[in-house]
């Protein structure tokens, strides 16, 4: 037996017959008539190369066969009918989902760490797993491995072919520990320099937009650290004299005693997006997703440089 010799009608046909052990009660629950369903019979009958029903009098009985089927018919129809049932779609749409995100320090604690206390308190909750962003992620979205990468957007091959939703508008500041020299006063281009910096290394390039602005000014930092994580630059900066510039909104979530200044120095706003495959832009779970990420209220909206000490 081939799937193509049973049609949704016969299924829904054979289902009828088991529940009324009827042809034409059967008939009547499809609202179709007698000798219709006696058709529908008798192709099943050819299908599953058995007779399935025994007339006894008024009423007829299903054989062993046909008792069999009895589970496997409810199951299948149940399942038809939730792929054409919006409730259905809906109670799926609501159902746990692991979440995997590419994505750093900030989008860790800007982005995740508030959604993911709210969906904590939320039912049901969705697991999440984060993973470093790399030029790697760029096939992880492709092979479905990552569903989801919040990261700048910067020029690479392959990246052109996925969704870029910005997700979250910030701008640097100057990080130091309070009581820095260069908390007071006016922090001039030529007293950042003096400083000793810490600044953070990415596997990604193109992602410093206070190098390249650097670089139009034909000036350089005194880089005494570089180190893999936003969160180790912010925890040096607390504890030493060197000087990090990142962006404000991880400096607040930090929840460290920092100072935050202006940069003396015009450098490009930071926007964070939120990155997916194509293919996902329908799919309920994603879907839901980005949505309850994306209506965070602190997510868009240029943040503001405050002078007093951050944390």
């Amino acid at each position: 037996m081939r799937i193509e010799d049973v049609d949704f009608n016969g299924l829904r046909a054979l289902y009828h017959l088991l529940e009324t052990r009827s042809v034409t009660q059967a008939a009547r629950r499809l609202g179709t008539t007698q000798p219709n369903m006696s058709r529908s019979l008798a192709r099943l009958r050819e299908v599953f190369g058995d007779p399935l029903f025994v007339s006894t009098g008024r009423a007829i009985e299903p054989t062993p066969m046909a008792l069999a089927l009895q589970p496997d018919v409810e199951r299948a129809l149940s399942a038809l009918r939730a792929v054409f049932d919006p409730m259905a779609r809906q109670k799926r749409e609501d159902e746990p989902f692991a979440l995997r995100v590419a994505t750093s320090d900030y989008g860790t604690l800007v982005v995740l760490r508030p959604w993911l206390v709210q969906q904590v308190e939320a039912r049901p909750m969705t697991t999440l797993r984060i993973v470093q962003p790399s030029l790697e992620t760029i096939g992880a979205l492709e092979r479905g491995e990552v569903d989801l990468a919040l990261i700048p957007r910067v020029e690479l091959d392959g990246l052109e072919q996925f969704v870029f939703r910005p997700i979250v508008d910030d701008e640097h500041v100057i990080v130091t520990r309070r009581g820095h020299p260069l908390a007071r006063g006016r922090a001039t281009l030529e007293r950042y320099l003096a400083c000793g910096h810490v600044v953070v290394g990415n596997s990604v390039p193109g992602f410093s937009s206070v190098q390249r602005a650097l670089v139009r000014l034909d000036r350089s930092r005194d880089v005494r650290a570089r180190v893999p994580s936003l969160l180790l630059a912010l925890s040096l900066a607390a504890e030493t004299d060197m000087v990090a510039t990142l962006p404000a909104r991880i400096v607040r979530a930090s929840g460290l005693p920092l100072t935050t200044r202006p940069i003396p120095f015009e450098v490009e706003p930071f926007t964070l997006h939120a990155v997916f495959h194509p293919r996902m832009t329908t799919d309920p779970h994603h879907r839901r997703i980005r949505e309850s990420l994306f209506s965070k209220p602190a997510a868009r909206g240029r943040s503001r440089i405050s002078r007093r000490p951050s944390g």
